[in-house]
């Protein structure tokens, strides 16, 4: 009677130690072995002992960390395993019966590595940065996946490309311009996740132009493709009401009437010269404007953003290879002749790569400057 009280209290103890939700693994105790013999849980998993065998046994840690005691027909005895190792044992009256309890250790969820936060202005700059994840498990294979930019970007397109580690790259526009969140999520297959996120801010470059005393100041404001051009009314010298526009002479845009302290904003997507003017103001008062557009800095043949001799292998490459090699534009012109025109003939000849090499290694290179031409109309 006080065998089995002792392990009855015993069993108590024991199931208490762990959770309800713990996986419960079963092993029968016949004659004369352990079925299976050996066993692979996790921690926090509970193994229980059934007898069904005609002899007494018991199931005895060879550490002594648990013991059954005497077992006949019928009973069971249970042990939660919270501790990872290898937990050898045996039958006390049947030292050939022997097995072995394995106890994986716990999962843990695998850790993002992640940048601070991110600001650019485009269209000069884009967003790029490494993602990777870790795991306290070594034998742990951890995937990476972008969930997401939110808000989505109305007009681009962000890009993950590799897995761990990785990395995401965003070529945003002015139109895109606010605070977004780029969210990644690790997974290492066994119910560990990590969930995080970048934040990310995209600002315009912006060009302001004051309409006052009835003009646009400056006259000639020179910009980027992509980028933004803002007109300011701050005009108090015009008679009141003072109106104003601001008109492409071509029809591209119209801010229709400004009144004191309006703004009106445009983006300028493709290169070229945009002349406009106010509708209100136009003659006697002349009240007119232009917006250079530019596509790239004259001589940058490989669309760099400076000048190197990587411009000069990429404009001789071009001269005896057209009409092209690839990638793209790392060797090739990518189609903007202006790009490699350092003489503004309008042809990229021998010409050009001489004066390239000139001003490289005689910068600021007096007459060896890339000249500029037509679209290509950005100081170096």
């Amino acid at each position: 009677m006080h065998l089995i009280r002792g392990r009855i209290v015993l069993f108590l103890i024991l199931a208490l130690v762990g959770s309800a939700s713990a996986t419960v693994h079963t092993i029968n105790i016949v004659d004369f072995s352990f079925s299976p013999s050996s066993k692979t849980v996790n921690a926090g998993d509970t193994v229980k002992w059934k007898y069904s065998g005609s002899f007494m046994h018991t199931t005895t840690s060879n550490s002594l960390i648990w013991n059954s005691g005497t077992m006949t027909s019928g009973d069971s005895f249970m042990v939660q395993f919270n501790t990872p190792g290898s937990f050898p044992y045996h039958c006390n009256f049947h030292i050939s019966m022997t097995g072995t309890i394995t106890v994986n250790a716990p999962n843990v969820a695998p850790n993002l590595v992640l940048p601070g936060p991110q600001s650019v202005t485009v269209p000069a700059q884009s967003v790029s940065f490494g993602v990777s994840a870790t795991d306290a498990n070594a034998n742990d294979t951890v995937d990476i996946i972008l969930v997401g930019v939110t808000p989505a970007p109305s007009t681009t397109t962000p890009i993950y490309t590799g897995n761990n580690p990785g990395n995401f790259s965003w070529s945003p526009v002015c139109q895109e311009t606010g605070t977004y969140y780029a969210k990644f999520q690790a997974d290492d297959g066994k119910g560990g996740i990590d969930l995080d996120s970048v934040l990310i801010t995209i600002q315009c470059t912006i060009h302001y132009i004051l309409m006052d005393s009835l003009k646009f100041k400056p006259q000639v404001e020179t910009v980027g493709v992509g980028e933004q051009v803002c007109w300011i009314h701050v005009d108090l010298l015009c008679v009141n009401p003072c109106f104003h526009t601001t008109t492409a002479d071509s029809g591209l845009w119209d801010s229709d009437t400004m009144f004191t302290n309006d703004t009106f904003c445009f983006i300028f997507d493709t290169a070229g010269v945009f002349d406009y003017h106010c509708k209100e103001h136009l003659i006697p008062d002349s009240m007119v404007g232009t917006i250079l557009v530019c596509s790239a800095i004259p001589g940058d043949a490989n669309a760099s953003g400076n000048l190197s001799l990587g411009d000069i292998i990429a404009a001789v490459n071009y001269i005896f290879n057209k009409p092209g090699c690839s990638p793209v534009p790392s060797c090739w012109l990518s189609g903007l002749l202006c790009r490699g025109d350092w003489n503004a003939s309008s042809t990229v000849t021998l010409g050009d790569v001489i004066q390239g090499v000139n001003y490289i290694f005689n910068k600021p290179g007096g007459p060896w400057n890339p000249v500029p031409v037509g679209a290509c109309c950005f100081a170096p």
